[in-house]
Order: C-alpha cells, then structure tokens, then sequence
C-alpha cells in the first residue's frame, strides 16, 4: 500500500508489468467513487427530509398554540427547500455519475484561476 505524493490518498499497489494494471486502477478508483457520491446522496436526502420535518413541525406548532383567529407562521421556504434537497439527493442516487460530472467541472474551474 502506497500513499499518493499529491493527494495523500491510500494508493492500491499494481505490478507495473501486469496486463491492464493502470486500467484496473481507474476502475476500482472509478467505483470507489461512485459508491462516496451515494453515500452524499444518501445524506442529502437525509438533510432535506431533516428540513422538511423541522419545518413543518414549528408551523404545526406555532398553528397549536395560536389563540382562535390568531395568525400563525407557516415556513414554506424551509419546506420547499427541503423538499428541493431531497429531489436533488434522489437524482444524486439514481445518477451518481452526474455528481462527479459537477466535481469535476469544479474541479477545473478550480485549476483555472
């Protein structure tokens, strides 16, 4: 096991002369990917299920405890916004070669500047 000079990642040991060990590399490197950005998913949905929850919770409860006719706050935009993580970490999960997509733009627009 060797660890990257650039990154400082664990770097996978392949015989130099081995037959397909570069190609190999970037396809475990590739999975390994792939199986983090899921992970992210995951998470993102978790959060916007979070937000949704939270949010409904304070307006059910600010509506609880106002008197009869009284007003009451509703948080939609913590609603809608938790609704808009969850769609986002679903379409992450279902494409998550569209999330490295974007790291990697970023990544290059990084390099840029």
């Amino acid at each position: 096991m060797q660890i990257c000079t650039r990154c400082g990642e664990r770097v996978e040991y392949y015989e130099q002369n081995e037959e397909g060990a570069v190609d190999r590399y970037f396809k475990d490197k590739k999975r390994s990917l792939i199986k983090e950005a899921e992970l992210m998913a995951e998470g993102e949905m978790k959060q916007g299920v979070l937000w949704f929850v939270i949010a409904l919770a304070i307006t059910g409860g600010t509506w609880l405890f106002a008197s009869e006719g009284d007003s009451y706050y509703v948080f939609w935009g913590a609603m809608i916004y938790g609704i808009y993580r969850l769609i986002r970490g679903f379409w992450y999960k279902m494409n998550p070669e569209s999330l490295l997509q974007k790291a990697e733009k970023e990544a290059n627009k990084e390099e840029k500047k």
